[in-house]
């Protein structure tokens, strides 16, 4: 996977995001043809609560939605509300702060060169848990960015493993694996609220930094450290508790390959570049559960 060009296609996808939906303004047509150029502020008990100009002021009113036949977000890209008239007007939250944690799958397979009486070792490491947190900044209702910062773990042992030195000699002694791989990746966001504006599903997508640390031990203390680029993509749904605190349930994917690393041992550091057919495979999924505070 080129890095490179996924970051530079992301970002330009942000910006577009950004920038067409920061100052857009919405659609609404009535039942006696009027097309209103304006900005919905929420939709509640059967009402359309907007913001439009009218005799060069501006005014705040609502509709019943039985008097709307058709109404579109982010319709208008020539805006008639000033920036400024919006900020003071707006009844969403800015800023959602996340804190979450829940189950994680890797998804690479078992290397072919992995001895069978290790395989079940192995795949024990692919599963484990996660936990993290985000800060997402919303410029329109429906669209925002921000940062995600999570951490997976996992952690395995086996004691009496034999090991043949040099000599022939056989010892025993312990096999342990005790991995971290952390994601730092900003984001660009989209959320689309209920009819009663409590409840919100969410998505996700940004690139951003992997990093893999193994504290290992095969006889003596082995450290594998290494990191690279991934992708992020999340999906979920906010169920509102009160009006600042909601409940949150996510499900994530993360893709990301790391292709070389450094090894220390014995105090003796090695930088390893691995062959294509050794690549560690850190792509994984996370199922969480945690709490949002919208400001």
């Amino acid at each position: 996977m080129n890095y490179k060009v996924q970051l530079r296609y992301f970002l330009m996808v942000a910006t577009a995001f950004i920038l067409s939906t920061a100052h857009a303004q919405d659609l609404i047509v009535t039942y006696e043809g009027d097309s209103l150029n304006c900005k919905i502020t929420k939709i509640k008990d059967n009402f359309v609560y907007f913001i439009f100009t009218y005799d060069n002021s501006h005014r705040k009113t609502l509709l019943p939605l039985d008097k709307i036949t058709y109404y579109q977000y982010n319709y208008y890209y020539q805006p008639e509300l000033s920036p400024d008239i919006l900020r003071k007007h707006a009844s969403f939250s800015r800023f959602k702060i996340a804190l979450s944690g829940g189950w994680s799958y890797r998804l690479g397979k078992v290397s072919d060169m992995v001895p069978m009486d290790y395989q079940s070792y192995v795949k024990k490491l692919k599963m484990g848990y996660h936990y993290g947190g985000d800060i997402t900044f919303y410029v329109s209702k429906q669209w925002g960015f921000g940062i995600k910062s999570t951490n997976f773990r996992a952690k395995n042992e086996l004691l009496n493993v034999p090991y043949t030195s040099m000599d022939g000699t056989v010892v025993y002694g312990i096999m342990r694996d005790d991995i971290s791989i952390y994601l730092i990746a900003p984001y660009v966001s989209s959320r689309v609220f209920d009819s009663y504006n409590r409840h919100s599903l969410m998505f996700n997508f940004g690139i951003g930094y992997v990093g893999y640390d193994n504290k290992a031990v095969l006889l003596s203390d082995i450290r594998i450290k290494g990191s690279t680029l991934g992708l992020l993509w999340d999906v979920g749904y906010d169920i509102g508790l009160t009006k600042n605190i909601a409940l949150g349930f996510q499900f994530s994917f993360i893709a990301a390959t790391l292709t070389s690393c450094d090894i220390t041992s014995g105090g003796y550091t090695q930088h390893v570049t691995l062959s294509k057919g050794t690549y560690e495979n850190l792509s994984r999924i996370d199922v969480s559960v945690g709490v949002r505070v919208n400001l």
